[in-house]
C-alpha cells in the first residue's frame, strides 16, 4: 500500500500529532496522562515547568512523588472512585513545585477505559488555585475578626454591605437580644430588610 504525500515517513511523527502535540503545550493549564499505577505517560509544558524539571525527568516516573505524602492516599482514593460510568472527578490537593514550594492545585482526573472497561490511564487537568486559596483563608480570618468586633459591643450589629448594596456580612449582640439569626440576612438588598 503507497503513502499519501502527506503521510509521515517511517521514524516521523503525523503533521496530526505534531499540531495537537503544539497546542496542548500551549495551554496554560497543567496536563497528565499516566497508568493506573501513578507513572507518568505525558506532561505538557506548563506541567514540567511549573516542577522545574524536564519532560523527560518526569516520563516513566510517579506522579505522586510532587504530591506531600499526607495528601497522597486522598489522591490514590478519588482516583479509586472512577469507573465507566462515573469517569471524572475533581480534587484540591498541595503540590511540590519548583524550588520545594507548596502550591495549591484542582485537578479533574478522567478514567481512560478499553472496550471491555478495563483502565488504561488516567487523562488529568490541572489549574494552579493557590491565590483562590489564600484569598478564602484571608475572608475567613476577616470574618472572625468582625464576629469578634461584634461581640463586643452590646446593643449593637456590624454589617458590612457590598458594592451592589447586598448584606455580605452581619453579625452582633443585637440579634441575639432580639432572637433573630443574622445569616439569614446575608445575601439580602438593604432594601429588603426590617427589623
Amino acid at each position: 500500500m503507497g503513502q499519501g504525500k502527506n503521510s509521515p515517513q517511517p521514524g516521523q511523527l503525523s503533521p496530526y500529532v505534531v499540531i495537537y502535540s503544539s497546542i496542548i503545550d500551549d495551554l496554560p493549564g497543567l496536563i497528565c496522562r499516566f497508568q493506573p499505577q501513578g507513572i507518568i505517560e505525558f506532561v505538557n509544558e506548563a506541567y514540567w515547568k511549573m516542577l522545574g524539571l524536564k519532560r523527560e525527568d518526569l516520563i516513566g516516573k510517579s506522579f505522586l512523588t510532587h504530591i506531600p505524602q499526607k495528601y497522597r492516599q486522598e489522591v490514590i482514593e478519588s482516583l479509586d472512585t472512577l469507573t465507566p460510568e462515573s469517569p471524572v472527578t475533581t480534587i484540591e490537593h498541595p503540590a511540590i513545585v519548583a524550588g520545594g514550594e507548596f502550591r495549591w492545585q484542582r485537578w479533574t482526573n478522567r478514567l481512560l477505559t478499553d472496550e471491555d472497561g478495563r483502565t488504561i490511564a488516567y487523562q488529568s487537568f490541572g489549574l494552579d488555585i493557590t491565590e483562590e486559596k489564600k484569598a478564602i483563608q484571608q475572608l475567613q480570618e476577616n470574618e472572625k475578626l468582625l464576629r469578634t468586633v461584634a461581640e463586643n459591643f452590646p446593643r449593637a450589629y456590624l454589617s458590612v454591605i457590598n458594592p451592589d448594596l447586598t448584606i455580605g456580612f452581619t453579625h452582633g449582640q443585637e440579634f441575639k437580644r432580639i432572637q433573630l439569626d443574622p445569616n439569614q440576612f446575608v445575601g439580602l438588598h438593604i432594601r429588603e430588610i426590617s427589623l
